[in-house]
C-alpha cells in the first residue's frame, strides 16, 4: 500500500485513505466490490474538494456525474487525472449494475487514480500557502512605483522636463526674433532707393547729425526736424523721435 503520510493532517482525508486501503484489500477476493468501493471513496473526496475550494460552484445536478463533469472541477485537474476519475465512475457503475466480472487490472487502475487524487488534494489544499507564498507588503507597494517610473521614461521624461524643453525651444525662437528686430532697426541702407523704401517701412531710425538742416512747424503745432539726405533732398523727419514715426519734410 502507498498511503501518503500527509493524510493525517486532516481527519477526513485520513478517512479517505482508509477507504482506499479497504478497496485495495478487496482486490484479491472481489475486484467488482473493490471497484464499487473506489467509486464511493472518489465521490467523498470530490465532495470534500467542493467544500474547501471557494472557486468551485455546486452544479445544478448535485450527483457524482454532475460534480465530476462540472467545468470548474475539470479546470483544476490535469486532463489525464480527470479521465482516470471518469474511468473510476464508469467502472464502479458497471460493477454495481452488472453481473459480469470486473478485471482485476481495471480495479487496480482505479485505486492508483484515487491515490493520485489524494496527492492532488494535499498539494492544492493542505500546503497551498507554502507552495505559493504571498509577496511581502513592502515589495507589493514598490512594484507600481517602479512601473510608473518606467512608463514616464518611455514617454520621454516627466511633465516638468517636457515643459522645460518646449519652453526652451520657444525662448530661443523669441531671442532670435528680438535680435533680428534690433538688427533691422539699426540697419542703414546706402542706396537712395533702398533708403526711401526702408523709410516707408517705418523701421529704420537713421543716424542723423545733432543739428537738423531745417525745423518746420506744421499747422497742427507739430515740430518737424528735417535733415539733408545723401541724395541732397530733405526726405526724412519725425514728429516725436521716441515713437519712431517718420514723415517726409516739405
Amino acid at each position: 500500500m502507498d498511503t501518503p503520510d500527509f493524510l493525517g493532517d486532516d481527519p477526513r482525508l485520513a478517512a479517505f485513505s482508509e477507504g482506499v486501503d479497504s478497496a485495495e484489500k478487496l482486490l484479491a477476493t472481489d475486484p467488482a466490490a473493490s471497484a464499487v468501493r473506489s467509486r464511493s471513496v472518489m465521490e467523498q473526496i470530490i465532495r470534500w474538494i467542493y467544500e474547501v475550494d471557494g472557486s468551485l460552484r455546486q452544479p445544478p445536478e448535485n450527483t457524482l456525474a454532475g460534480l465530476l463533469h462540472s467545468a470548474g472541477f475539470r479546470q483544476i485537474l490535469r486532463s489525464e487525472l480527470w479521465r482516470r476519475l471518469v474511468g473510476i465512475h464508469t467502472l464502479g457503475n458497471t460493477a454495481a449494475h452488472s453481473a459480469g466480472p470486473i478485471p482485476r487490472t481495471q480495479a487496480e487502475e482505479a485505486i492508483g487514480a484515487l491515490r493520485e487524487l489524494l496527492r492532488f488534494a494535499e498539494k492544492r489544499y493542505l500546503h497551498q500557502e507554502a507552495a505559493a507564498p504571498t509577496p511581502p507588503a513592502a515589495e507589493w507597494r514598490e512594484a507600481p512605483s517602479t512601473r510608473n517610473t518606467a512608463i514616464v521614461q518611455a514617454r520621454g521624461g516627466s511633465l516638468l522636463g517636457r515643459v522645460l524643453r518646449s519652453t526652451g525651444k520657444g525662448a530661443v525662437l523669441v531671442l532670435i526674433l528680438i535680435a533680428l528686430f534690433f538688427a533691422l532697426a539699426h540697419f542703414e541702407p546706402t542706396r537712395p532707393t533702398v533708403r526711401r523704401l526702408w523709410a516707408k517701412t517705418r523701421l529704420w531710425v537713421p543716424s542723423l547729425p545733432e543739428n537738423p538742416a531745417s525745423i518746420i512747424e506744421t499747422d497742427r503745432g507739430e515740430t518737424v526736424r528735417c535733415w539733408q539726405g545723401p541724395d541732397g533732398k530733405k526726405i526724412y523727419g519725425n514728429v516725436q523721435p521716441a515713437d519712431g514715426r517718420f514723415k517726409p519734410c516739405k
